[in-house]
């Protein structure tokens, strides 16, 4: 192990950077969302919290199907392309069927169209942030404590086995560019894109009671599942994932938009003859 091991500023300021992209992008469109409509924020809430426990869930189900050495993990895993099918299928009956249960149960009373939207950026920005963020900050927090505590005596806290998979790491950081910092943030613009209308979908889906929309919302989410897992497996490159999630989100922007501003506004109110709800 070398004594002069180091992560370069330019690295660490490449992960700040996605760090930073990865919290403000969300954030940001939300504010600039709530303040143009005047959109309540309790779908965003429930958008945040359905991510989460969506993800744990999704969590659980890898760790009982692939997460131990038996005939059914053996199979998912003798081939990426039944991984990549696995994980759609997880991917998008967990996606569209656990949205589609806020919509009808929780939110149920939030009938406004703009809800879709509001729930789709807590949603998706959470994801953004879990996924992009958490990554991020992990590296980052592993660059600073190795600068500052020198390499030998970060070294000293890994294993010798560990400490060949440690240099490669750090290599691995240093070797960090503008192009490479860009393209997760790319990717995560296009699945943010994509959450906004899938969410569009699903909302469709409860409000005029057309299934249509919540199957299209299944067939969208399981394919995004596939290609991440199809990446995942090692059978589809970085940069192709990145291309196949941003022309799926620009195929759905127009049919996502059509159908947002064909849902009514507000909930038409049935008033009795003493002008209650």
């Amino acid at each position: 192990m070398q004594s002069d091991l180091s992560v370069s500023t330019y690295a660490i300021v490449l992960l700040a950077a996605e760090l930073a992209f990865s919290v403000i992008l969300p954030v940001v469109l939300l504010i600039v969302w709530a303040v143009k409509t005047r959109a309540k924020l309790l779908p965003a809430f429930a958008g945040v919290m359905t991510q989460v426990v969506l993800s744990v869930l999704e969590q659980a189900i890898h760790s009982f199907c692939i997460g131990s050495e038996t005939p059914l993990a053996a199979f998912l895993l003798s081939s990426p392309y039944t991984y990549a099918i696995y994980g759609g299928l997880v991917t998008g009956i967990l996606g569209a069927g656990g949205q589609f249960l806020v919509f009808r149960l929780i939110l149920k009373s939030r009938t406004e169209r703009e809800t879709a939207i509001t729930f789709g950026l807590g949603y998706g920005g959470m994801e953004c942030i879990t996924v992009l963020g958490i990554s991020m900050l992990t590296n980052l927090i592993i660059a600073l404590t190795l600068n500052s505590m020198g390499a030998e005596a970060f070294v000293a806290e890994y294993a010798p086995t560990e400490q060949a998979a440690l240099a490669e790491a750090v290599e691995s950081l240093n070797g960090i560019g503008i192009a490479a910092a860009l393209l997760p943030c790319l990717e995560r613009v296009a699945m943010l894109t994509l959450q906004l209308e899938l969410s569009v979908f699903v909302f469709t889906s409860v409000r005029l009671n057309r299934f249509i929309f919540l199957a299209i919302a299944f067939e969208f989410r399981l394919l995004a599942g596939f290609f991440f897992g199809l990446n995942q497996a090692g059978g589809l490159p970085a940069l192709a994932l990145e291309l196949i999630l941003a022309a799926g989100a620009a195929l759905l922007v127009y049919p996502a938009l059509r159908v947002y501003r064909s849902l009514p506004e507000t909930e038409e109110v049935h008033l009795d003859r003493f002008g209650r709800e």
